[in-house]
């Protein structure tokens, strides 16, 4: 892996860090704060405001000739439990 390639997956890595604590405390849908006049973001609208950070930081590095594989492999997938369809 070359420097340029740990460079940029640090910054993501550092992304999800920041992320991370905001999507956990954050409501499961989105709500209005009536006092402040403002919506608060749902884990879900987080979740797509990070996505969208790393996006950001992949579409930078491809325009600088860097190639990152963050596909992960099949036996890493994440599996809910709650949408195994087994009864028990």
């Amino acid at each position: 892996m070359t420097n340029e390639q740990v460079e940029y997956r640090n910054q993501i890595k550092g992304v999800f860090k920041r992320f991370r604590a905001k999507i956990e405390n954050a409501p499961g849908k989105r709500t209005w704060n009536r006092t402040m006049g403002i919506s608060t973001p749902s884990q879900y609208d987080l979740m797509k405001q990070r996505d969208a950070v790393i996006k950001d930081i992949v579409n930078e590095a491809a325009c600088m000739g860097v190639t990152l594989d963050l596909n992960l492999k099949d036996e890493d997938k994440y599996e809910s439990p709650f949408e195994k369809t087994t009864d028990e």
